[in-house]
């Protein structure tokens, strides 16, 4: 009992801390008057993406909770790519109908889903013979690729003019307290991360007891329930952006976020696992590339049922899972 409560409170500190740093990041950008592209693409997207960054580290740093580690490396795309995508157009079908239309920025998500694509693709391929000793010099084209699509959203973004805020600036905590905002900002940042990597470290060390206690796979129980936590600030971005009609952030936040785990994820894991698809992994993977060639298939303009396919994918594997457990 101890250790189901230390996963959902880790989990909930992990939910919060993360709510804590994108709120300090969405303030900043809404104080530069970034573009959206490189907002939503980048910034957003590299900022929410940090709690399934620090979990798997967090794991590797463990040394002996390498299976927590692949679990959350490969889970945040998988339910990024199929479920978030799904609530997404639910949300959408909600507040527009089925055939309403969802209005994006054409060219920065194809950007982002090709580059998603091609370092998946990459990372699949890579796990399919493994080179023992010289196995993480894989990850260099993947940091190469993935440091190519900033400088190419950064230098799209340069062309345009600076932008006003889409949205008034979330509200900081810190400036409760009567801080004012040159160090209420900074220091919200630096203390969700703190958060974040305690919370990370409590969670891989209840997952992996929990797993022991319950004879369950630690695989299994980080690929479906890590990524619930720390794929959180991606889905409440995206769904309030949506709410305030502002497409291209709420659909960039989610392609941008798939750019950044297509590879740097990947990258992670050819650097300090070894990479090696099995049955229980490789499912999940096949599933995540799909919906990523799903979504960059889709025909414009981009309508709210076409994002709900990719979720019947999550949850059919989870059924299949859960009956033949």
């Amino acid at each position: 009992m101890a250790m189901l409560v230390g996963v959902c409170l880790s989990l909930l500190a992990i939910v919060l801390a993360a709510l804590l740093f994108t709120a300090a990041i969405e303030t900043w950008v809404a104080q530069r008057g970034v573009h959206p592209g490189w907002a939503a693409s980048i910034i957003a997207a590299v900022a929410t993406a940090l709690p399934e960054t620090l979990v798997p580290v967090v794991a590797l740093l463990a040394g002996s909770q390498r299976a927590v580690a692949l679990g959350a490396l490969l889970g945040a795309p998988w339910m990024l790519s199929t479920l978030s995508l799904a609530l997404l157009g639910l949300a959408a079908w909600w507040q527009r109908g089925r055939r309403g239309v969802i209005a994006v920025d054409a060219h920065q998500q194809a950007q982002d889903l090709r580059v998603f694509m091609l370092g998946y693709s990459y990372a699949l391929l890579a796990s399919l013979h493994p080179l023992p000793g010289v196995q993480g010099l894989y990850a260099l084209p993947l940091l190469a690729l993935y440091g190519g699509h900033v400088f190419s959203t950064w230098r799209r973004a340069a062309t345009h003019a600076a932008m006003p805020p889409p949205s008034p600036p979330p509200s900081l905590w810190l400036t409760r307290l009567r801080l004012p905002l040159r160090w209420a900002l900074p220091l919200q940042a630096v203390l969700a991360l703190v958060l974040l990597i305690v919370a990370a470290h409590i969670l891989v060390q209840a997952l992996t007891a929990l797993a022991q206690a319950w004879s369950l796979s630690a695989l299994l129980l980080s690929l479906l329930l890590v990524p619930i936590a720390t794929e959180l600030p991606e889905k409440l971005n995206s769904l309030l952006w949506l709410r305030r009609r502002q497409d291209s952030l709420a659909l960039g936040n989610i392609t941008g976020a798939l750019a950044f785990q297509g590879c740097l994820l990947p990258a992670i894991g050819l650097l300090g696992l070894p990479w090696r698809m099995t049955p229980l992994t490789l499912w999940p993977a096949l599933l995540t590339w799909s919906a990523g060639l799903w979504l960059s298939l889709l025909p414009r303009p981009l309508r709210a049922w076409h994002l709900l396919p990719p979720g019947l994918l999550y949850v059919g594997y989870v059924a299949v899972r859960g009956l033949s457990a």
